[in-house]
């Protein structure tokens, strides 16, 4: 537990890996060594939102319909290949910011289309 602690310490957004496979790594991680009798999904994943806005990304939302894809992704970083993984993060936290973080952004700020659809638009200037 202790080198998963100074791994989650460690991860910044600049270190010249891709952050959401090392993200998808430090959560499979996690998730393999099984701390609790109960609820160690639910943690994991709370912990990696907790990672991702301790970053300045908006949380991850799985849906259920995403269960058996995201249990494949980590099958296959257990296995050395995080990156289906951090695909899932990295396009479930972009559905995330297109959904909630834009549309409230775009209410208060000028020129920017309050859309929660891909991609972000910009209203015409005069």
């Amino acid at each position: 537990m202790r080198d998963w602690l100074d791994e989650v310490q460690a991860v910044t957004t600049d270190d010249g890996r891709h952050l959401m496979e090392r993200l998808g790594h430090i959560h499979a991680t996690f998730e393999r060594v099984h701390p609790f009798l109960d609820g160690n999904g639910r943690t994991g994943r709370l912990l990696l939102n907790l990672l991702l806005c301790r970053l300045g990304y908006p949380p991850l939302v799985l849906a259920r319909r995403d269960r058996d894809r995201y249990l494949k992704a980590l099958r296959q970083t257990d296995a050395g290949s995080p990156g289906m993984l951090g695909e899932m993060i990295a396009r479930g936290v972009l559905d995330n910011l297109y959904r909630f973080v834009v549309p409230t952004v775009g209410e208060r700020v000028p020129g920017i289309t309050a859309s929660a659809t891909w991609p972000l638009t910009t209203a015409a200037r005069p």
